[in-house]
């Protein structure tokens, strides 16, 4: 009689690396979010438009989806309502016709200049929070999964097929 296999442990996720950097990004967000909903009456989207938009003058929805790295929709729609509040302005590209760039009007500089300042604190606050040796570590760790994750090829699990069957 053969003996059973044994019984494995449930993994606890929380312990995973992706886990972890989804519950720190998940503290980040809120602590931030809160943040600038409270005191300046924007989202999250909005914050991150605005603010690669005071870096990065001139640019296209898809170059803010890849500086924020948000969803390209997500992206058009925060877009759209910040216009709406005459934030940002649209232009059209004079080298593709199609294409719309962006900048911040009057009105989003001086959101911004209102907002840098706070979110530059809460940065060096955070950098408190570790050594500089280990947050240069976590920064050059993650520099390295973000550029591997964005090459790597799709996961297939063995003996699976995509609609889910054996």
């Amino acid at each position: 009689m053969t003996e059973p296999p044994e019984e494995q442990p449930i993994p606890d996720i929380r312990t995973w690396l992706s886990a972890r950097v989804q519950i720190l990004a998940w503290e980040l967000n809120r602590q931030m979010a809160n943040l600038v909903r409270d005191y300046f009456g924007l989202t999250m989207p909005e914050w991150r438009i605005i603010a690669n938009l005071a870096a990065h003058d001139g640019v296209s929805v898809q170059t803010l989806a890849q500086l924020t790295g948000m969803d390209k929709a997500q992206v058009s729609r925060t877009v759209t309502s910040l216009a709406l509040s005459n934030t940002i302005a649209r232009e059209a590209d004079p080298s593709d016709g199609r294409a719309v760039l962006l900048h911040l009007t009057d009105k989003g500089n001086a959101l911004f200049a209102q907002i840098e300042p706070v979110s530059t604190a809460r940065r060096d606050w955070l950098s408190t929070l570790a050594d500089n040796d280990d947050i240069e570590t976590f920064s050059r760790v993650a520099d390295i999964l973000i550029d591997g994750l964005r090459n790597a090829p799709d996961l297939k699990p063995i003996g699976r097929t995509k609609d889910g069957t054996a």
